[in-house]
């Protein structure tokens, strides 16, 4: 059984940035890599297709670059959906206050219920999804 793409998963939380102390960043690589597990289909190795990912930290306020939260980010989920980050072809990363009105034409279960979860306890999080990836005429549209 092939994993089908679009996959997704949430990590509650604030992601480490690369300016983070080594146990830091390792804590978030971690907790990275269980969420991913706990979504990744049973029995199924990483991939090793190129693929396309984005990372959005869905917050309340915090304040954080979002260039540096991705390389922990990526290297959390090397071993479990990719075989190495080297595959991404395209990476997005976004961050989102939550007091800010969403609109989301086709909401997944699974953010649904993270962005749910974030409003009833105020707590933020970080939404992957991966897909393959996508030309770049349709990037520069």
């Amino acid at each position: 059984m092939a994993v089908p793409l679009p996959w997704e998963c949430t990590v509650r939380g604030v992601p480490a940035s690369l300016q983070a102390s080594k146990t830091k960043i390792g804590d978030w690589r971690r907790r990275v890599a269980e969420a991913a597990k706990e979504r990744w289909p049973y029995g199924e190795p990483p991939l090793e297709q190129p693929l396309a990912l984005l990372v959005a930290f869905m917050h309340w306020g915090q304040s954080l670059d979002v260039d540096n939260m991705l390389k922990p980010t990526l290297d959390g989920l090397i071993d479990v959906t990719y075989v190495d980050d080297a595959l991404l072809e395209q990476v997005v990363g976004a961050r989102w206050d939550l007091s800010r009105m969403l609109r989301v034409e086709r909401l997944t279960p699974v953010l649904a219920r993270a962005v749910v979860e974030a409003i009833v306890d105020e707590r933020p999080f970080v939404y992957l999804r991966l897909s393959p990836p996508v030309g770049l005429e349709e990037l520069l549209r």
